[in-house]
């Protein structure tokens, strides 16, 4: 009795992760991944229904573990009491700290980060960097109800869809090393600089 070909699921992702990163979801070939991973496409739809679940393969460990990551620390956060809430709010060290740890965690897994940012149009996760955003303005919105702030800017109150505004822009600040190839260092000194400027601009509008 022949012993399976173990190498075969390793090969389809591989190629699969190729064919992504180089078309994109929505152009990328099955027969192509096939073609590349030497295998038929029996082979490859014995093991995946299609193109969704291979993206999906590739990319959802590390993508639900990064919000999940996400998720606790913004819990942890607000589970500080009222007075180191409002000192690690913009307190320059544990943010440094914060940035340093999703740096290296991006860049332990790059290329996942780059299926996801620039790849993922037309898969299940294309709305993924809007999920995270979510996630950040609740905890904003959460954070200035529980310190009884206001946000206001020209002396006028902020909407809530300005702060997702403020967010969105962050946040897709936060993976422009990924687009654009950034070397992990030149990534932290890019990620630092960018928190400075949004902690001066968020300390400034909140009263």
């Amino acid at each position: 009795m022949s012993k399976p070909d173990t190498s075969i699921d390793p090969r389809i992702l591989q190629s699969a992760k190729n064919e992504f990163l180089s078309c994109g979801y929505e152009k990328a070939s099955t027969n192509v991944i096939c073609k590349n991973a030497g295998v038929t496409s029996g082979a490859l739809y014995k093991r995946y229904s299609g193109k969704d679940e291979l993206f999906c393969a590739l990319v959802s460990p590390v993508a639900d573990q990064f919000k999940e990551l996400l998720k606790g620390v913004n819990d942890d956060f607000h589970n500080l009491p009222d007075n180191e809430k409002n000192n690690a709010a913009f307190a320059p060290k544990s943010q440094t700290n914060d940035f340093v740890n999703f740096i290296d965690f991006v860049y332990r897994n790059f290329d996942v980060f780059k299926l996801l940012i620039e790849s993922s149009r037309g898969s299940s996760y294309e709305n993924y960097l809007h999920e995270l955003v979510d996630i950040l303005v609740a905890s904003t919105m959460r954070f200035i109800k529980e310190t009884n702030r206001e946000a206001i800017i020209l002396g006028k109150k902020v909407t809530p869809e300005i702060i997702h505004i403020l967010i969105t822009a962050h946040l897709n600040g936060l993976f422009e090393p990924v687009i654009h190839n950034m070397s992990r260092e030149d990534a932290r000194i890019y990620t630092e600089q960018l928190q400075y400027f949004f902690n001066a601009g968020w300390a400034d509008i909140l009263h």
